[in-house]
């Protein structure tokens, strides 16, 4: 029954209420930034000569698109469907940012910075930025989503002990659980199913797609022996879209069938690295608990997990510290 649930447990009664066709998709082609449409045609957004934009992420109600370049280490935003030039400099001087997200509910920017070993936080326009957890050493943080309705990060790491792991959004480490910690490898794409609360992930060394309730429980595998070498992971509808590093081109199949559903959607997408689909549905509207004069917070005010017992928490930039109101910053922020 075509009525977005899975009555049947699996979603096979779901198996032909979209079709391949209908979807947009935005993606780093290393040296641009493309918007494909699943039905074959292909436009390149207005922005300056790239040298190696690696992860991207939109804010759908402003038609932003954020993403990194891990050649001059810089991070960007421009309007997505603009016929002008108008591309931001929002940060310089970052490390390896394999992995950003948009918390398009507190209206914030959070990345993976492999580099540094750690995962950072910033005001979509940039002006104000801190540290949410310094990583081991031995750590390879690559994709990071965000749930903001539930107040977690999830990222994949693929370090000495590869996992996939979650951690409130205001970085409380009482919170931080691996939730993927067996059986992994090469966790590069990761992306969140919000009506169906699922997290999906594609293995690059085990060439596995799999999928798991957000809490790590009910984990099964979707596809063996993936053809290809699949870098970014996203879905919309019934549909994961994954780039694929060693044929270069744009991959496909169902949330709820293996690998006979398995098809090329763009090809070829030479230089392509991370891949957003761009729908209304991958970023549902919510209250932000920050909304009102910033929470009181003199800096950073950031969405905390449900589970916390609180609703946000002010934070700092590096080199400034929180007074004993919980609110108020003091000290002076380390340049970048």
């Amino acid at each position: 029954m075509c009525d977005g649930k899975a009555d049947c447990g699996d979603g096979s009664d779901e198996e032909d209420c979209d079709k391949v066709g209908n979807h947009t998709l935005i993606y780093c082609a290393r040296k641009s930034i493309r918007v494909v449409h699943t039905n074959g045609s292909l436009y390149q957004l207005q922005t300056p000569l790239l040298k190696a934009a690696v992860a991207l992420d939109i804010d759908f109600a402003h038609s932003h698109v954020y993403w990194s370049d891990i050649s001059d280490r810089f991070l960007y935003r421009a309007p997505i469907d603009s016929e002008k030039e108008n591309t931001v400099i929002l940060l310089k001087n970052l490390g390896q940012v394999q992995g950003l997200t948009v918390d398009w509910i507190g209206r914030k920017l959070y990345w993976t910075d492999e580099a540094a070993k750690r995962i950072d936080v910033a005001e979509l326009n940039g002006q104000i930025n801190g540290t949410i957890i310094n990583l081991d050493q031995n750590s390879e943080p690559r994709a990071i989503v965000c749930h903001p309705s539930e107040g977690y990060l999830y990222w994949s790491d693929w370090g000495s002990e590869a996992a996939i792991e979650r951690i409130s959004m205001d970085g409380n480490k009482t919170t931080r659980e691996a939730v993927i910690k067996h059986d992994i490898k090469w966790p590069n794409g990761l992306t969140l199913d919000f009506e169906y609360n699922r997290l999906y992930w594609a293995d690059a060394k085990l060439l596995k797609l799999e999928v798991a309730n957000m809490d790590g429980t009910g984990r099964r595998i979707l596809a063996r022996s993936i053809i290809g070498f699949p870098f970014s992971l996203t879905n919309v509808g019934k549909w994961l879209y994954w780039s694929d590093w060693l044929d270069q081109t744009i991959k496909t199949t169902t949330k709820f069938q293996s690998s006979e559903n398995m098809r090329t959607v763009r090809t070829p997408a030479p230089g392509i690295m991370g891949i957003k689909a761009v729908d209304a549905s991958r970023q549902p509207k919510g209250e932000n608990p920050c909304g009102t004069n910033n929470g009181l917070c003199s800096h950073l005010c950031l969405i905390a997990a449900k589970r916390s017992g609180r609703r946000f928490s002010c934070r700092c930039p590096s080199g400034m510290y929180l007074k004993s109101d919980g609110r108020v910053c003091e000290g002076e922020p380390e340049s970048s």
